[in-house]
């Protein structure tokens, strides 16, 4: 009897183990899009799972829908209206023109296998205090890097599903952060 219950045991246990390996593979191709985030105050980096479902450009603005997975395997999609200048003409196609929105703030052209577009947006509440938020942004790749200009922490995507583009991702965002001091701090906007 009681080796049948070591048995049925040690069944679970390895029925339970792949399950939980099959799940994780599984959302990790569902999610090829990795970031991880970094907090200034210290703590662990957290590591969070995103897939870019859409991205297209008319009117000189970028639309980029993406969907997040949290911890819980809960989604979350986000929408995002991104310029690429501040004329009035550009401003008249938006479709979220509050003052809560990705404001267009400068490009930068960094050169590694070819030359990258790396476009600066600022998100401002003028009714809040302390959440303003850089994003930078390369056509090729999304959102490689977001930053919290009152903190500190900032997430940068880390890997995509292309194996190739790890290196240059990598160096995209080590530029942004290391090679364009006056680009990537916030009292510069």
């Amino acid at each position: 009897m009681r080796r049948l219950f070591v048995f049925i045991l040690t069944l679970l246990l390895i029925t339970q183990f792949s399950c939980n390996k099959k799940e994780d593979k599984q959302n990790s191709k569902k999610m090829p899009l990795r970031y991880i985030e970094i907090s200034r105050q210290g703590g662990p980096i957290d590591t969070i799972y995103s897939r870019l479902d859409s991205i297209s450009f008319k009117d000189s603005i970028y639309s980029l829908s993406y969907t997040e997975i949290d911890y819980e395997g809960d989604t979350n999609r986000q929408v995002y209206e991104l310029p690429i200048s501040n004329s009035y003409k550009t401003f008249l196609h938006l479709k979220d023109t509050s003052e809560y929105r990705l404001q267009y703030k400068g490009l930068r052209y960094i050169k590694y296998d070819r030359q990258y577009t790396v476009y600066k947006y600022l998100l401002d509440d003028p009714n809040a205090v302390d959440e303003e938020m850089n994003y930078y942004f390369v056509p090729e790749y999304g959102i490689v890097l977001i930053r919290s200009r009152a903190w500190g922490g900032y997430g940068r995507l880390v890997s995509n599903s292309e194996q190739n583009d790890f290196d240059k991702i990598f160096y995209l965002t080590e530029k942004i952060v290391g090679g364009f001091h006056e680009f990537y701090m916030p009292e510069n906007n």
